[in-house]
């Protein structure tokens, strides 16, 4: 336990609880044996109960408090009810249909101690029914786009993954969960707690944009984890459920925003909820007429909704600009309905909010810790990165090399922009990059993706040496006029026994492209030999060589080759070769404007069209390839 977790802080966690005796005891069971943390207290709040629930509860542990309200005040008002009559520095606000596993609480404790800018946190939430399953309320951390459409990561509207281990990455999100909410009772106090007008569903989201407007942000802990059963409380009440969802996500919307962003953004979202009472007039009664209901409590508590705004304004102290960022800015239901997305990280430009990881006083990385990517769909991550070409043959990169360890401390060598690392690490920060471009540099540190980002050579790099477990490199040493002075540089970075990861073009780069053989065919070889030369000067490749070559250069910088493996098969390749021109206009538009697409909304569209191709493609597996996958480890020099 860490001297900060040794001092011990109040916490006080409070479970807002109306019926269900089983419930309530295997929650308190679980409790009791979760943790050995010492300094805390344990409040049921007493929902207008009948059923004798607390007091079976008060039999599991004896020391529990019980604040007994006469009638249900919904989940906001009896969470801020249990927080008026608790006394810890810290509070927690859990489900009553939860069971905490080991160390839950310790794991955000430790996260908010280590970095006060952290105003709540939340565990992932896994499903009580399917252990595999992440649980619907907040799953990996919740996410909202900017018409108040809220998603969890693990969950895009009522599509639910399963946990493997996608997103065990700590990282910033827009909302923390009510099922276990940690908060810092002087934010939580500072913001006016729960909205109770909202009662129940979305408050924790209103509460969560509130604690931000004061300037600071929500964590999600992977370490910690709770299971929750989900909709306990109103599984009889549907359309009531349906109803507080809508209205709740109109009010938030009122409140919460300034008056320039509200302008822009709810004029869209009355047409979002009518569009909806439209597709659901025939389908869904019961939700279009909650719609309805929603919409006319707006209309008759117009005074109601004035005070709400005016309270939340003068408290606030950051602008929407910044919200706007941790926002998603597309719309998250049209993806999802009209288009298919089922799945969060395939949603377009979601790169931008999925992955931001904690600040390193929170989230400092072991040293000998290893880093496993989560094999995903990275093709379509990347189709909302590169263009077509790229992110095909960038997609089969990150695949390759997501089967292998990480050990850290971690070195990037030519992290450029950084795009190629947040995709394969899915956010996890890598400990070092470096690059000769200062632009990408800059642009590297921007990305949050590296602790540490430094400008400079590869063959004069500038770390002290034996500093990385693992180096890697993807597609940048065969750039290098000077490669074995380049690896020996590497090798200098290496601890003992670290290891090398790279990717090279092999010499079926050439041969394998689309363009020169159409030209042949068509009688124009010395054109097609010349397209092939040229695409080589354009990628400014020196050394292009097959594996056994390889391994005699790694031999010569004191490298071992353990291991190597094709990419990108002659389809794929070929594939890539007739999108190629495509890609000229994005090297443009970076050179000038400094973003990737000139037209982004229509890159999207044409990625529409053929992602479905591509994937067949992406999915394919290489007896030889126009790419070279290397594993190397270092020698032991002599006397070593």
């Amino acid at each position: 336990m860490s001297d900060s977790i040794a001092k011990a802080p109040r916490v006080s966690i409070i479970i807002p609880h109306q019926a269900g005796v089983e419930v309530l005891t295997n929650c308190i069971r679980a409790l009791v044996g979760s943790t050995d943390y010492a300094n805390m207290e344990v409040i049921v709040v007493d929902n207008g109960s009948s059923d004798g629930s607390v007091d079976k509860a008060r039999e599991v542990m004896p020391g529990l408090r019980v604040v007994r309200l006469e009638e249900n005040q919904g989940y906001a008002g009896g969470c801020n009810r249990g927080a008026e009559a608790s006394n810890g520095e810290f509070l927690v606000f859990l489900n009553d249909d939860t069971e905490v596993a080991p160390r839950w609480l310790e794991e955000m404790l430790a996260v908010a101690l280590a970095d006060p800018g952290y105003g709540a946190c939340q565990p992932k939430i896994l499903s009580l029914r399917d252990k595999k399953s992440f649980e619907y309320s907040g799953a990996a951390g919740g996410l909202m786009d900017m018409y108040g459409y809220p998603f969890s990561r693990g969950r895009l509207m009522d599509e639910i993954e399963n946990d493997e281990g996608q997103y065990d990455d700590p990282v910033e999100i827009f909302w923390a969960s009510g099922v276990a909410m940690f908060v810092r009772r002087d934010t939580f106090e500072a913001v006016g707690g729960f909205d109770e007008t909202l009662f129940a569903y979305m408050e924790e989201i209103d509460l969560s944009w509130r604690i931000q407007l004061l300037g600071q942000r929500i964590a999600y802990v992977p370490a910690s984890v709770v299971h929750h059963i989900g909709g306990f409380s109103l599984d009889r009440a549907v359309l009531k459920r349906m109803y507080l969802n809508h209205r709740n996500s109109m009010i938030m919307l009122l409140k919460n925003y300034s008056t320039r962003s509200l302008w822009r953004v709810f004029p869209v979202k009355v047409v979002l909820e009518l569009f909806i009472f439209a597709g659901t007039l025939i389908r869904n009664r019961k939700r279009s007429l909650a719609i309805l209901q929603a919409f006319g409590w707006l209309v008759a508590n117009v005074g109601t909704v004035r005070r709400l705004r005016r309270a939340v304004q003068s408290r606030r102290k950051i602008p929407d600009d910044v919200i706007l960022d941790r926002l998603y800015t597309g719309m998250a239901p049209i993806w999802y309905f009209l288009f298919g997305i089922r799945h969060v990280a395939d949603l377009p430009d979601i790169e931008r909010i999925l992955h931001i990881p904690l600040s390193r006083a929170a989230s400092l990385p072991n040293v000998g810790e290893t880093v496993r990517p989560k094999r995903r769909n990275f093709l379509f991550a990347y189709l909302d990165q590169a263009p077509i070409g790229l992110a095909l043959m960038r997609a089969v990169e990150c695949d390759h090399l997501a089967s292998l360890p990480f050990a850290r401390p971690i070195l990037d060598v030519g992290c450029g922009d950084g795009t190629f690392a947040r995709i394969l690490f899915s956010g996890v920060p890598v400990d070092a990059g470096i690059d000769l471009n200062p632009r990408e540099v800059e642009r590297a540190k921007r990305s949050n993706c590296y602790r540490d980002v430094r400008q400079g050579r590869v063959e004069d790099m500038p770390f002290e040496s034996e500093k990385f477990c693992t180096v890697f490199s993807n597609c940048v040493l065969e750039h290098i006029p000077n490669i074995e002075g380049a690896l020996r540089e590497i090798r200098r970075m290496l601890r003992p026994n670290g290891v090398l990861y790279m990717t090279v073009p092999s010499p079926r780069c050439t041969t394998y492209l689309l363009w020169p053989t159409v030209l042949k065919k068509l009688g124009l070889a010395r054109v097609g030999n010349w397209y092939a030369s040229l695409t080589l000067r354009l990628f400014n490749a020196e050394t292009v060589e097959e594996p056994a070559e390889w391994a005699q250069i790694l031999e010569r910088a004191g490298l071992t080759m353990e291991h190597h493996e094709p990419y990108m098969s002659e389809r794929a390749t070929r594939i890539q070769d007739l999108f190629l021109p495509t890609g000229m206009f994005s090297v443009l538009s970076k050179r000038i404007f400094d973003r990737i697409f000139f037209f982004p909304r229509l890159h999207r569209a044409q990625v529409r069209l053929y992602r479905r191709w591509l994937l067949s493609t992406y999915d394919e597996r290489a007896r030889t390839g126009s790419g070279t996958l290397i594993v190397a480890r270092r020698m032991p020099a002599a006397g070593e």
